[in-house]
């Protein structure tokens, strides 16, 4: 697998090829695949890719300007499973990832993670995460979480702050 970039210039009746983000036969077992995209304040556009799954790393790939060139993936210290990137309005990046499910920050663009401070989403019904997970900043520092797990579809709030 390999992950594109597609573009619509009118509301998405019609898209076109843009670049490929992400292609490497030797990266891992399942290609690239199941990107998440993130829009830095600064223009540069990041994207979290899965290669593989549990043991594997998560991937993030970024881009400046038109967006038709990107820089080679590098792995993230993160398990490959359903990874989901969220820039906030104050340019912390968010990466939700994970069986059971963790939340953790990168105030520089995602190049450094503070997986010291790695928070345990967990799950009300004590079953491991399944499924897929959504960020959404709802006010400056407070990001709704959505995800499921075998038994039910989970909503937290979390309060996010600038150390």
């Amino acid at each position: 697998s390999r992950t594109l970039l597609v573009r619509s210039k009118d509301r998405g009746d019609t898209w076109h090829y843009l670049a490929t983000i992400a292609a490497d036969p030797d990266a891992g077992p399942e290609g690239f695949r199941l990107p998440s995209l993130g829009l830095l304040p600064d223009g540069e556009l990041l994207c979290l890719m899965r290669n593989g799954d549990g043991a594997m790393p998560l991937w993030l790939g970024r881009s400046r300007g038109d967006y038709t060139q990107w820089e080679k993936p590098e792995k993230i210290n993160a398990p490959a499973v359903f990874g989901e990137l969220l820039v906030l309005s104050d340019g912390t990046v968010l990466l939700a990832f994970g069986k059971p499910l963790y939340v953790m920050a990168s105030g520089d663009g995602g190049r450094t993670w503070g997986s010291e401070h790695k928070m345990g989403i967990g799950t009300r019904t004590g079953q491991a995460f399944t499924g897929r997970v959504t960020l959404v900043e709802v006010s400056p520092g407070q990001v709704v979480c959505v995800y499921n797990d075998v038994l039910d579809l989970h909503a937290r709030v979390l309060t996010v702050t600038s150390e």
